[in-house]
């Protein structure tokens, strides 16, 4: 749901949103992970691209040394037929169903290539499609990362600004150590403890919301305070 997707992605939607995963911490990826992980998938895809290519080029050297098997198969029978005469009947028949079987056998050997080629020439497609869609990914990414650090920073100084007024405002506030702040009032992590509002109920940092609706309850029993010291002094001089 929304409500999980950290603020940098989200839009007030009540609905289930997708955005980018961190699969091994469980978690919402931020725009530096997901440029690091595209970087590994593009470098993947080159590696499996070239891999591909140094297939290919074998598969072609083996192509043409059977091509060349086969041609020169080929030549052989030519030869052995131009000396067809001096053989008798039976000898040259054996002779050229040995050529026919070999030059069959070559034929099948260049199918089986060229089948293994044409595989090749599909991952190696597949390949170069993958790095091209990762490569826009990590475009799109990079012209994000300054944009979304604007916003980031915009947002700590709200809360800070939030966290700070909280506080002049006379919050419950306890002296809490580094660990136990939550990030977004996190501000001096090289320090030991720090002053937060508190909500002293669930035992944990105050957030802007929760320090605004106590702030207007205390507002409103303070109001209905002084207007019953209004009523008892009116009653007072009345009576008098």
């Amino acid at each position: 749901m929304d409500k999980s997707v950290p603020y940098w992605y989200g839009e007030g939607s009540a609905t289930y949103e997708e955005i980018p995963w961190n699969e091994e911490e469980k978690r919402a990826m931020v725009p530096a992970e997901g440029i690091a992980w595209l970087g590994f998938e593009l470098q993947n895809a080159k590696d499996e691209a070239a891999v591909n290519e140094r297939a290919f080029a074998a598969l072609e050297k083996q192509r043409d040394a059977a091509t060349e098997e086969r041609d020169a198969a080929a030549k052989k029978m030519e030869r052995a037929l131009s000396h067809a005469a001096m053989l008798d009947t039976t000898e040259f028949g054996k002779v050229l169903q040995t050529m026919k079987d070999e030059a069959e056998a070559k034929n099948r050997t260049i199918a089986a290539l060229e089948e293994q080629r044409d595989a090749a020439d599909v991952e190696r497609d597949a390949a170069v499609k993958e790095r091209e869609r990762t490569l826009a990914h990590a475009e799109m990414l990079d012209s994000m990362v300054l944009p979304l650090e604007k916003m980031r920073h915009e947002m700590k100084a709200l809360l800070l600004a939030s966290q700070s007024a909280m506080l002049d405002a006379g919050v419950p506030s306890r002296l809490k150590p580094d660990k136990d702040i939550p990030y977004w009032y996190g501000e001096h992590s090289w320090t030991k403890s720090d002053e937060t509002p508190w909500n002293v109920e669930e035992k944990r940092a105050m957030t802007p919301g929760e320090g605004v609706a106590w702030l207007s309850g205390e507002l409103d029993r303070a109001r209905a305070e002084i207007k019953a010291l209004k009523q008892a002094t009116k009653g007072t001089v009345q009576n008098r």
